[in-house]
């Protein structure tokens, strides 16, 4: 291969984005029967409010919707168990495949990933993926500015590293800002594009702005690698 190093993304890279979302409904209609003594299908509401594309202030249409009344401070509560509690995830198809191939091949591994802690930590720990990656970076431990499409975290894994340009890949799925940064570095950039994912019906690659465009676009594990071995 003529590359060296692959740094993954994890939100709809490594996992499905809308598994994580229907473990932490769970978890808060859980936290709500419980101490409101409910009996309503909360979690099925929100799914079905999720797969139709409403995904902000959810809490709050909840409790509209339900005629809750949940103060701000008990909605503020309900969005930090969602983004903390430990999910209900797997790695997508043919994930840790993919890894255990690429560290035959010799390649480094490591993730970067935005997000608020410790939910990002919770939901890679819960993947069981730790052995395949070298380095792991999560850029909110940087702080907020180091969140994409700064380069904070692409730059500090090219020193960890000792490596740059060419000879590294970002493999990630949102091509608003995952791709920006590595391309003016000079990376390879390629985007793992499933259907159901939540970028996924954002500009393909040949329509995307041409700063944030990937070098390739792939959707099966199989097709990736086949991709990165012919990287020369």
């Amino acid at each position: 291969m003529g590359i060296r190093l692959v740094v993954f993304d994890l939100d709809d890279t490594l996992f499905r984005e809308a598994d994580f979302a229907r473990s932490g409904f769970a978890a808060v209609a859980a936290d709500l029967r419980r101490r409101l003594g409910l009996r309503a299908d909360l979690a099925g509401w929100m799914i079905r409010r999720y797969r139709r594309g409403m995904r902000a202030n959810m809490f709050d249409a909840l409790s509209a919707h339900f005629r809750l009344g949940l103060s701000r401070r008990e909605l503020t509560r309900l969005v930090k168990l969602y983004r903390n509690h430990l999910p209900a995830i797997r790695p997508c198809r043919g994930v840790p495949a993919l890894l255990a191939a690429l560290r035959r091949r010799g390649l480094k591994i490591a993730l970067l990933s935005d997000g608020y802690m410790p939910g990002q930590r919770n939901k890679f720990q819960t993947l069981g993926l730790e052995r395949y990656f070298d380095k792991v970076v999560f850029t909110e431990e940087l702080g907020r500015r180091a969140w994409k499409p700064s380069p904070a975290g692409f730059e500090l894994l090219q020193r960890h590293f000792g490596l740059a340009g060419p000879a590294c890949v970002y493999v990630g799925d949102n091509p608003a800002k995952d791709f920006i940064a590595p391309n003016r570095l000079g990376w390879r950039t390629i985007r793992w594009r499933r259907p159901a994912s939540l970028h996924y019906d954002q500009p393909a690659a040949g329509q995307a702005d041409p700063a944030a465009r990937p070098s390739r676009t792939v959707r099966t594990a199989p097709e990736l690698l086949r991709v990165m071995c012919k990287i020369k």
